[in-house]
């Protein structure tokens, strides 16, 4: 087999169905599998995919085990090549998944490649980024970027790369997970997602994991996918995921940057924490306002 194409769910009913009709209404030109991990959905998600699309193995977990695990669950039950992560609330436009497998049939030195992305609106979304250095974290997620501004802004345009339009195609760091192709064989290099982090830096940690071992990363420009994005975070509410972020982020930043670096991150969010709880007594912690879509470039 081809491709086995992952793909999570909570609570995302229609978006899923969307999703899953793009795969099977489009890809006719090679051999694929489509593999659905449902997190405890209630809105009847897993009742209307098995019954829209009985060729979906479905595997049913009795509550919400985020990302990494139900990911790690597929990808022990796929048989392809290669493994497509999708996101639920992502539509694929006809051939972009022919051209992901093409382009990684003729280049295996790739070890994953991601294509083109844009909002329900047409515009595209600026979704590979660089590297992550401690201090972009650092004033991205604490007072300090208030403090800083400029330089958080300075470092933050680098880590998003922000002069790059996404029309042409390169090679780059990190590739969103919302829609990546990854070579088996990859997975039998460097091992399966850490399941330690269960939502978020999971991109960051695992193209570290595969630029270490010499696997390089790709962004293709010439696929085409629709991404709604931020729907399971809408579904779950923004207090029910934050803290999950904060987790991460403490766990990410001691994974690469070091205990005394993350005992400085940790004093800075607590406080930070402090500070909102007080001028801003309506919101849970600091990573509210980075969770929601409105103010989603901006942590505090």
């Amino acid at each position: 087999m081809d491709i086995s194409i992952s793909i999570i769910s909570r609570n995302t009913k229609d978006f899923l169905l969307e999703c899953l009709k793009s795969v099977y209404n489009t890809e006719q030109d090679v051999s694929y599998e489509v593999i659905v991990a449902d997190n405890g959905s209630t809105d009847g998600t897993r009742e209307a995919a098995a019954r829209e699309f009985p060729r979906v193995n479905l595997i049913l977990n009795d509550s919400n085990l985020f990302f990494t695990i139900p990911t790690n669950q597929t990808i022990k039950a796929s048989k392809g090549r290669y493994i497509l992560l999708l996101n639920s609330d992502t539509a694929v436009k006809p051939g972009s998944i022919k051209k992901m497998f093409d382009f990684l049939e003729a280049n295996p030195g790739i070890g994953a490649v991601s294509c083109r992305m844009y909002f329900p609106d047409g515009t595209i979304q600026k979704n590979c980024s660089s590297h992550i250095k401690f201090r972009t974290l650092l004033l991205n997620t604490t007072i300090l970027g208030k403090i800083f501004r400029n330089s958080r802004e300075k470092l933050v345009s680098e880590y998003r790369i922000e002069e790059w339009d996404r029309q042409t195609s390169r090679k780059t760091d990190i590739i969103p997970f919302s829609c990546i192709m990854i070579r088996r064989t990859l997975f039998d290099d460097i091992g399966l997602f850490d399941e330690n982090i269960k939502l978020y830096y999971l991109e960051n940690d695992m193209c570290l994991r595969m630029q270490e071992k010499g696997w390089d990363r790709y962004y293709l420009a010439e696929g085409e996918v629709l991404h709604h994005e931020r729907q399971s975070v809408k579904k779950e509410g923004i207090r029910g995921v934050s803290g999950i972020y904060l987790e991460d982020t403490v766990y990410f930043s001691r994974k690469y940057f070091g205990i005394i670096n993350t005992l400085i991150l940790r004093l800075f969010l607590l406080k930070t924490n402090l500070l909102l709880s007080i001028v801003h007594l309506r919101k849970e912690n600091i990573f509210v306002r980075f969770l929601t879509e409105k103010n989603k470039d901006e942590t505090i």
